[in-house]
């Protein structure tokens, strides 16, 4: 077996296919916490769910959370492990 195919063995054929078709992305995701979008607040939670659950192991992320001031999880994009999804979820 090629060390292509053993670096994918552990990825659903979704992963696969994403990976393949689309490579490694850079990902921010920008949510806006203040008083005028508290009605969506769930819904963009929700849609930044997927988009974290669509990135594999290749991509790199960060979410921004912002009203007045801006924060984050750090400065910098942290690689989408298992281990950073779950702390990004949460």
């Amino acid at each position: 077996m090629s060390d292509i195919c053993l670096a994918y063995a552990n990825f659903n054929e979704s992963d696969f296919h994403t990976i393949a078709t689309t490579g490694p992305k850079d990902i921010i995701i920008m949510i806006d916490i203040s008083p005028s979008m508290s009605n969506s607040l769930n819904e963009m939670k929700l849609a930044a769910i997927k988009v974290i659950n669509s990135l594999t192991l290749y991509d790199y992320m960060q979410i921004v959370i912002f009203n007045t001031d801006a924060s984050s999880q750090g400065s910098e994009l942290i690689p989408v492990t298992e281990a950073n999804r779950t702390i990004l979820i949460d």
